[in-house]
């Protein structure tokens, strides 16, 4: 039986549903604001407990709306109040999704950035401090028959 030959749903059970998602869409709420607040931190020991918790916490939220959903037109036997509620915390939810991404983001470019400075700083005080370090001129007097002449190509690689 699909979803649209699903039989409707009792108000008892709608509302049960209901509840259900505004709990698990409150929970889900309060967990980012946690994250956003402790995400950059110099400490962020339980961030991995955390991120699964959330993981979670997705699921049983996606798994709440869909089961909610199920027939449209039982949605209409929602009380206004509950429908307001539902409202509001999809509103909720949705900002604070946002304003998580947004600081995840920034979070990311900024530590991609201070990665980039201790490499490129440590390329150059290698170079400088070891007139042995590897240059691409060392190895223009080697020539492998295989490969066609060309210039020499520096490879490096990023973190």
């Amino acid at each position: 039986m699909n979803a649209e030959q699903q039989a409707p749903v009792n108000q008892t059970e709608l509302m049960v549903r209901a509840e259900r998602v505004v709990r698990l869409g409150d929970e889900m709420s309060q967990l980012m604001e946690i994250e956003n607040d402790i995400v950059g931190q110099r400490h962020m020991n339980d961030y991995g407990t955390l991120v699964k918790k959330k993981q979670q916490l997705l699921l049983d939220y996606q798994g709440a709306v869909k089961s909610l959903l199920g027939q449209r037109e039982d949605l209409d036997k929602l009380t206004g109040p509950m429908r307001a509620q539902l409202k509001a915390t999809g509103s909720r939810l949705d900002a604070i999704a946002h304003q998580n991404a947004e600081k995840l983001s920034v979070t990311a470019a900024a530590t991609h950035k201070v990665l980039q400075v201790v490499i490129d700083t440590i390329r150059r005080e290698s170079a400088s401090n070891n007139p042995q370090a590897y240059s691409p001129s060392q190895f223009q007097s080697y020539r492998d028959e295989r490969v066609p002449a060309g210039q020499a190509i520096l490879v490096t690689e990023k973190a």
